[in-house]
């Protein structure tokens, strides 16, 4: 979608759960006239966007259950605008590259913050190296953290999972998914202390 909405017939309207917009977010009248209602709140909405815009306290940006951000993080974050500034709870950054810098400040933004449980973000392609960087800097960054051994012999290059206590009852994990001796992504998840 973007500029281009389509003007159809009357009483033809288009279903989807997952909508990806190349251009600006297009107004709710818009939408409303080539989506039927069912469609909301989508599962997804994909954002193509070159830095972190207005666009994003948009009603239909908000209420999606996920928002995918086609968006390189750099080490600049001048250049695309501020991570903490983010309000949706559960964001996926669908790009190359990212500065493991920019995950520590959104981690003290977190923990300033108190973040809610159920808050998500993940991100694109991580190296293990760049995770075990990562992981040792949120240790010195976070004294209080706990490290939790989850490499086995069938995945000795999984990266441990780190987990940061946010108050009595919450907790930022830190953790990697991986597919085929490869890490996919790396996540962000404030949950519930899990107490054993």
């Amino acid at each position: 979608m973007g500029d281009f909405i389509p003007i159809l017939p009357e009483l033809v309207r288009f279903h989807t759960k997952n909508l990806i917009l190349t251009d600006a977010v297009p107004d709710s009248d818009d939408l409303n006239r080539v989506l039927v209602p069912t469609c909301f709140p989508l599962e997804s909405i994909n954002l193509c966007c070159m830095y972190l815009e207005n666009e994003m306290e948009y009603p239909i940006v908000q209420q999606s259950k996920l928002l995918i951000l086609s968006l390189d993080l750099n080490f600049h974050e001048e250049e695309y605008g501020d991570l903490n500034a983010l309000t949706h709870s559960r964001i996926h950054f669908y790009r190359q590259y990212w500065n493991s810098r920019n995950i520590e400040r959104l981690l003290v933004s977190w923990k300033k913050n108190q973040k809610p449980i159920g808050t998500h973000f993940s991100f694109e392609r991580p190296t293990v190296a760049g995770m075990r960087r990562l992981l040792r800097n949120i240790g010195d960054r976070f004294p209080e953290s706990r490290i939790r051994k989850i490499g086995n012999k069938s995945r000795p290059f999984l990266p441990d999972q780190v987990l940061i206590p946010l108050n009595d009852y919450s907790e930022i994990k830190v953790f990697c998914k991986a597919a085929k001796k490869k890490l996919k992504s790396l996540h962000l998840k404030v949950q519930p202390i899990r107490r054993s």
